[in-house]
Formats: structure tokens, C-alpha cells, sequence
């Protein structure tokens, strides 16, 4: 390092100088083109040491979002009664979801009727 004078305002730096001499590395035996650091993190990601700590399955501040709706949200009676579905006429009922889709869509749509239709249990 040594010291030198700088700029038009004249201020003294230290500035650095450039090494002469070059360092050899100490030998390492033949390896194959991937590093040690990145076959170690790689060695971890397949046994699954990598990631620490907790998700958020198992952390308490992220709760169940869903499930506290589900407790809170108040449904009408009448979502209480069981519908036995062999008593039910499935090809009468496929009409009537799709031109019931069909008004809430305000058109077809064949992918949202299709879905619905698979949801519902089989005979």
C-alpha cells in the first residue's frame, strides 16, 4: 500500500498496489467438474437436510385459515340434511346444472359443467 495524491482537489489516498508475484494453488487430486460446496448442497437436497426450521403446517401463527371460516361461518339449517343420492335421478339433474351454470356464467362453459358433473358421487 502506499499513498498517493489524487483529483484536482489534491487529496492524498491510500491506494493499493497490484501484486507482482502469483500464487499457485496447492494441488488438489483429480475431480470431476462440480464443486465440493455445490456436491455437498446437492448430497443435502437428496437427503433433505437442507431446509431448517418449521413450515407453516406445523408453526401455531400460521393457523388453519380455512378451517376458522369454516367454524364461524353460519349456514342455513337446511345444508344440515343428508340427501341420499340413490334416490336421486342423475340424468334429470344434468339438464338443470348446466342451464343453471349457464345463467350464473351468463354462457356454456363446458369445463365448469364437465367439473360438476364429475364431483357428483356415481350411482
Amino acid at each position: 500500500m502506499s499513498w498517493t495524491w489524487e483529483g484536482g482537489n489534491r487529496r492524498l489516498v491510500l491506494r493499493r498496489e497490484a501484486r507482482r508475484t502469483t500464487r499457485r494453488r496447492p494441488s488438489r487430486p483429480a475431480s470431476p467438474s462440480i464443486s465440493r460446496r455445490r456436491q455437498a448442497s446437492e448430497g443435502a437436497l437428496m437427503s433433505g437436510n437442507v431446509f431448517r426450521g418449521v413450515s407453516a403446517d406445523q408453526d401455531a401463527r400460521f393457523g388453519d385459515k380455512m378451517k376458522k371460516l369454516m367454524k364461524t361461518t353460519k349456514f342455513p339449517e337446511h345444508f344440515d340434511t343428508k340427501v341420499d343420492m340413490k334416490k336421486v335421478n342423475i340424468d334429470v339433474m344434468l339438464p338443470w346444472i348446466t342451464e343453471q351454470v349457464s345463467g350464473y356464467l351468463g354462457f356454456e362453459d363446458e369445463v365448469v359443467i364437465g367439473y360438476i358433473e364429475v364431483r357428483l358421487p356415481p350411482e
